[in-house]
């Protein structure tokens, strides 16, 4: 790639693997920009079978857009999965079932999960954005 006046600004192959779940398929996070200094966190999942991935409730300090779609690259809501997410602890608890593409906002110290994905017909795309620089997670109990 030729030289720019611009490099400072592009950051080539950004997102970095940031854990591999054996036994669970081609199940695999890649994870970016929190080492370019910015303000946000992105993580992007591929999920391509049933998985349990959070079973315990938690909360951040920060803002968090959960954002479940599709994974054909030409239709994202071609969507063919059921997942199960929590919202809010105790009485306040409440089960969001997420089948279809959608956007889900989790402000600041709201408890979530467990998150479920309980029935996974075809690829499904789950990405974090979180909009911090520093990952913080407060565990509460159920």
């Amino acid at each position: 790639m030729a030289s720019s006046k611009y490099d400072q600004l592009i950051y080539p192959e950004p997102l970095q693997k940031h854990w591999f779940v054996e036994g669970l398929g081609k199940y695999s996070r890649e994870e970016g920009a929190q080492n370019l200094g910015a303000e946000f966190i992105i993580g992007y999942n591929p999920i391509t079978e049933p998985l349990y991935m959070v079973k315990t409730p938690h909360k951040h300090s920060f803002d968090q857009y959960l954002i479940f779609t599709g994974g054909n690259p030409m239709d994202i809501r071609d969507f063919g999965g059921v997942v199960d997410l929590w919202l809010g602890v105790g009485d306040e608890a409440e089960m969001i079932t997420v089948d279809r593409s959608m956007i889900v906002h989790v402000p600041p110290m709201l408890a979530h999960c467990p998150l479920n994905f309980r029935v996974i017909d075809k690829p499904i795309i789950f990405i974090e954005c979180m909009l911090t620089s520093k990952y913080d997670q407060i565990e509460v109990n159920p």
